[in-house]
């Protein structure tokens, strides 16, 4: 019956999030050898129900209400690369699955940092991240992965901010968050690693939009020598803003060249050159 012990580490009926411990998931799933399934089942399985309470068990614990959407369904997101076809679409498709047999898990090429990101479209007052695991094997690749939200597309960590570290658990919730950002990245440091998630998931509400009014670039006139460089600053009014970008012109590029999205400005030859930040938000110039 379902009370009699499997000799699995940790074991119950039903553990909470983890149904490689829970007895009732492990006797259904005769595919692990010597783990014997109900008489009932007759020695068939249903390949779809054991993945739904493979599902079902994983959410267990999450602390998720039925009304909450997660608001990282569908979408766009970029890995650092992809092997296996274990392509970045599949860690949002809404399918927690950790079987990479089954379709839904990512998989990375083996790289330094490899990372995973989700954009939210638009800024979100982050409270709940969950990240469920590869189950199948290789569930210890994931430790140490860092979870971070922010609002640049940077792969840069410094760039967000921490919400915690990894495990090797199959799922893994963070609860009771409040972050602000657009961005949520999955960032796994160190080389040769290879990154795969079953799914991840967050939960928040949408911020306001507060409009671009205004751009104020500093300093107005510059004189650079030939090969010289500068750096140039721009300034989006009001202070709050949702979307600070601005892109960077020149409208001589012989005579100076400038990083469209940094506003580093190279002097390339004599002359006058007339420099133009523009606001993504209400093309400010």
């Amino acid at each position: 019956g379902f009370n009699n012990s499997l000799g699995v580490p940790d074991e119950a009926i039903l553990v909470e999030g983890e149904p490689e411990k829970s007895i009732l998931y492990l006797r259904t799933n005769s595919l692990q050898a010597g783990i014997a399934m109900p008489p009932l089942a007759k020695g068939r399985i249903h390949t779809e129900g054991v993945a739904l309470i493979n599902e079902w068990i994983r959410t267990l614990g999450s602390g998720i209400d039925p009304n909450e959407n997660n608001i990282a369904f569908n979408k766009p997101v970029l890995q650092s690369g992809t092997d296996f076809g274990g392509v970045p679409e599949k860690a949002a498709d809404g399918t927690r699955s950790g079987d990479f047999q089954m379709g839904s898990v990512t998989h990375s090429n083996l790289a330094v940092n490899p990372w995973w990101r989700v954009d939210l479209g638009a800024q979100y007052n982050v409270n709940k991240i969950h990240i469920y695991n590869r189950t199948d094997c290789c569930s210890d690749r994931l430790s140490g992965a860092l979870v971070l939200v922010g609002n640049s597309q940077s792969n840069n960590p410094e760039d967000y901010v921490q919400i915690g570290t990894l495990n090797n658990n199959s799922s893994q919730f963070y609860n009771d968050i409040d972050v602000q950002g657009r961005y949520v990245m999955v960032y796994l440091p160190g080389s040769n690693k290879i990154l795969s998630l079953a799914e991840a998931e967050v939960y928040g509400d949408i911020l306001p939009t507060v409009p671009v009014y205004n751009v104020l670039v500093s300093p107005l006139e510059i004189e650079l020598e030939v090969g010289e460089n500068f750096q140039l600053q721009a300034t989006t009014e009001p202070d709050n803003a949702t979307n600070k970008k601005v892109s960077w012109f020149t409208n001589n590029p012989d005579i100076a060249t400038i990083d469209t999205n940094t506003g580093l400005i190279t002097a390339i030859g004599n002359g006058e050159v007339t420099v133009t930040a523009t606001t993504d938000d209400g093309g400010y110039k």
